[in-house]
């Protein structure tokens, strides 16, 4: 009798431990989700990466994918396959000289090479005809990679440097600026120094290479948000009204009011922006809007905590 019921007691063991693993969906499930979500066809994905995580204590995927004009990140419960958070941002070519976008593409094909060995990566079916050559060349890519590590390591550039470059470019002296930052750290795993520093009523933030000293973003904010009454009419009158933004944002939000609404006008590589957030039921949305055609620069959501 004790061995049937030892028996009984491994079989159930064995079933609950089948259930609770066939309970969690599966990685092309959380990938149709999201596209349905975003509303993209898959011909249309140039990159998609799925991987297992938690956040805030739930066990996810994170679906990073990219179209050619904007860049998507979902949050989906392996459970029950809910979207906890979403969001996507425009892509837009650099205002950066043209002499550096022979550079930019350099790096983004060392970047993406990097990925593929960390993260799991699925492709699209028209590209699985290319896997016997990616083997082939798989020597000669890791010793590029090498080559181009020993290289930027002996060329990168001092904090001084790095300083130097912002304060030319930004056309600031050192004896206008406070609160002087340079911060090294990682960008799509490109080593930059973060330089941040306050001058003539702005914000300066700069993302510098530390390989070469290119500028890789910047953008500077007004301290108020009232625009200087020195700023050019012309740009100044081809600004949508507050009113209309306001009406674009709480337009993506059913039920929300100006009361569930925060938002300004700022200012991003010297662009016009209208930033703000929305909470309302249970979720905080986050947005940009191009403050000349109206058009969203980046919009993300989240449960509120």
């Amino acid at each position: 009798m004790k061995k049937f019921l030892l028996l009984c007691l491994l079989l159930f063991s064995g079933c609950t431990r089948a259930q609770t693993t066939s309970s969690e969906i599966e990685e092309q499930q959380a990938k149709q989700i999201v596209l349905a979500h975003a509303n993209i066809s898959e011909s249309d994905i140039t990159k998609l990466v799925i991987e297992k995580n938690s956040k805030d204590n739930t066990n996810v995927y994170t679906v990073k994918f990219s179209t050619n004009n904007k860049t998507y990140e979902y949050f989906v419960n392996r459970v029950n396959g809910e979207i906890i958070k979403s969001s996507y941002e425009s892509i837009v070519t650099p205002k950066n000289d043209v002499s550096n976008n022979s550079t930019d593409k350099e790096n983004s094909s060392n970047s993406n090479t990097a990925d593929t060995t960390n993260k799991h990566t699925i492709t699209n079916n028209s590209n699985k005809q290319d896997t016997s050559s990616n083997n082939t060349d798989t020597n000669q890519t890791s010793n590029q990679n090498a080559s181009t590590k020993q290289s930027s390591t002996s060329s990168s550039i001092t904090k001084e440097q790095a300083k130097t470059i912002a304060l030319s470019h930004a056309n600031v002296d050192i004896s206008d600026t406070r609160m002087f930052r340079i911060i090294p750290e990682y960008d799509d795993g490109i080593a930059i120094y973060n330089v941040e520093f306050y001058a003539n009523n702005k914000e300066y933030d700069y993302e510098i290479a530390q390989s070469d000293g290119r500028i890789i973003s910047y953008d500077y904010d007004i301290e108020n948000d009232t625009p200087s009454t020195s700023t050019n009419n012309n740009v100044q009158s081809n600004i949508i009204s507050l009113a209309n933004a306001k009406s674009l944002a709480l337009a993506k939000v059913n039920g929300s009011s100006e009361q569930n609404l925060k938002i300004s006008l700022d200012y991003d590589d010297g662009k016009p922006i209208y930033e703000g957030e929305i909470m309302y039921g249970g979720m905080e949305y986050e947005f940009e809007i191009d403050a000349t055609s109206g058009n969203f620069i980046e919009w993300s959501v989240e449960h509120q905590d």
